[in-house]
C-alpha cells in the first residue's frame, strides 16, 4: 500500500482485493502476453496511474530501441576508426622507411659529391704540372737546339 506522502499516492482507498485476482493476461502485438490488471476493479486515479505508466513503459522502450541504433552506429563508426587508424600507422611506418632509404641515398650521393670535387682538384693540379713540365721540355729544346 502506498503511503500519501509518495507521488502516485491515491487519497482513494484501495479495495481489500488481491493483486492475483486483478491480474489477466493481455496479449502483446508480438505475440507474447503481459499480464495487465482488470481496470474494471480498479479505482480511476490507478487505472490513470496504470495508463501513465504503460505510456512510460512504451517510451522506454522507444528510446532504448533508438539508443540501440545509434549504439550500432557508434560499433560501426568505431570499427571504421580503428581500420582508419590501421592503415594510417602502416602508412606511417612505410614513410619512415622511405625517409630513411632517402636519407641513406642522400649520404651516397654527398659522398660521391664529395669524391667527384676530390677528383676535380687533382685533375686540375695534374693538368697544371702536365702543362709546367711540357713548357720544360719546350724549353730544353729551345735551348738544345
Amino acid at each position: 500500500m502506498m503511503h500519501l506522502d509518495h507521488p502516485r499516492a491515491s487519497p482513494y482507498p484501495m479495495p481489500q482485493t488481491s493483486v492475483d485476482s486483478m491480474i489477466a493476461p493481455a496479449p502483446l502485438s508480438d505475440g507474447g502476453a503481459v499480464p495487465l490488471l482488470d481496470r474494471a476493479k480498479l479505482g480511476p486515479t490507478v487505472a490513470a496511474d496504470l495508463k501513465a505508466l504503460q505510456a512510460d513503459l512504451e517510451e522506454a522502450k522507444r528510446l532504448a530501441a533508438e539508443h540501440e541504433a545509434q549504439l550500432v552506429g557508434k560499433n560501426t563508426e568505431l570499427e571504421r576508426m580503428t581500420e582508419l587508424f590501421e592503415k594510417t600507422r602502416r602508412h606511417l611506418i612505410q614513410l619512415q622507411l622511405s625517409v630513411t632509404n632517402l636519407r641513406d641515398e642522400r649520404h651516397r650521393l654527398a659522398n660521391r659529391a664529395m669524391e667527384c670535387d676530390a677528383l676535380q682538384r687533382k685533375l686540375t693540379l695534374v693538368s697544371v704540372e702536365r702543362d709546367r713540365l711540357q713548357e720544360q721540355v719546350i724549353e730544353r729544346q729551345r735551348w738544345q737546339g
